[in-house]
């Protein structure tokens, strides 16, 4: 009887240390199911909301890059530019409705020589190089650095370049965060910084929030062509500035091979599209306001 009992004895300790140690296991399940219920996932914004945190970051972007940037003043181009801009935005349904500004700018200052870099910001703001606008022979050609900017606006070129920053800082070292989309569709999935979370962003270089790789180029350049289509421009527009690009390497921002790549996309793209009948190349006000450019 002894033997059974401290056998008995023995089984109901092991079963109590089970017992013990599965409801440490339970209270911890039901600790951590009851703490993720009580944090409610953050809210997907609302397109409304994405606009509005979008025009606040570039309105915070555009008061610390416009410092670097020396401007080149004239109303009747700038209205003129406006113009052209209004014309493009209103063919492209991302675009319809919105307030773009246009700015004329120095050329970027690269070693020994000047670049014609173009830029865009959150917020619908374009910055045009002026030493580009006083090479450009044809409107359309004009239309089409606006509409390469504009694709850029479209795929959220620098916010996405921005986020990966800020990821790059949050890990020290590591991998650049998302891989920059192409897919429209993704562009829900950029998680925007708050306003005010902006620190010390680098414009230029190979760091710079400017420093797109190919892909994202390349899809600019292909949106630039629609953008062109829809608002009556001749597309060739396009591929029209980048031989003006790939004449003068000395001015251009972009590697020769990569030019190269762009020229071909573009040129591919156009073919793809029923030709326009009378589409816009040269109209007589860009001939009248050329006469302003030249003297930038």
């Amino acid at each position: 009887m002894q033997q059974t009992s401290a056998v008995d004895h023995y089984a109901g300790q092991h079963i109590l240390r089970w017992l013990r140690t599965k409801g440490v296991l339970i209270s911890i399940l039901i600790f951590v199911f009851v703490a993720g219920c009580a944090t409610e996932p953050k809210k997907p914004l609302s397109i409304e909301e994405r606009v509005r945190v979008e025009t606040a970051l570039g309105a915070e972007l555009s008061r610390d890059f416009e410092t670097k940037l020396v401007f080149r003043e004239d109303m009747e181009l700038s209205v003129y530019l406006r113009k052209v801009a209004e014309r493009l935005t209103a063919a492209t349904p991302e675009f319809v409705g919105a307030a773009i500004g246009l700015f004329v700018i120095r050329d970027h200052k690269e070693d020994s020589r000047s670049v014609w870099r173009n830029y865009s910001l959150p917020g619908n703001r374009i910055y045009i190089a002026a030493g580009l606008l006083k090479k450009v022979e044809y409107e359309n050609q004009l239309a089409a650095v606006i509409a390469i900017e504009l694709g850029h606006l479209m795929r959220k070129s620098v916010l996405w370049r921005v986020r990966q920053h800020m990821d790059a800082e949050s890990r020290a070292l590591g991998a650049l965060g998302p891989t920059l989309a192409q897919d429209a569709n993704s562009f829900d999935h950029l998680l925007l910084p708050e306003p005010g979370q902006l620190k010390a962003v680098e414009y230029f270089g190979p760091r710079g929030v400017f420093n797109f790789n190919q892909e994202t180029l390349l899809a600019a350049a292909s949106d630039a062509v629609g953008i062109l289509y829809r608002a009556g421009y001749d597309p060739r527009g396009v591929s029209a500035l980048l031989d003006l690009y790939r004449a003068r390497p000395e001015h251009s921002p972009y590697e020769q091979a990569v030019l190269g790549k762009l020229i071909q996309k573009t040129r591919r793209v156009i073919a793809e599209s029923a030709p326009l009948r009378n589409p816009v190349v040269r109209s007589p006000e860009f001939l009248e306001i050329q006469k302003r450019i030249k003297k930038l």
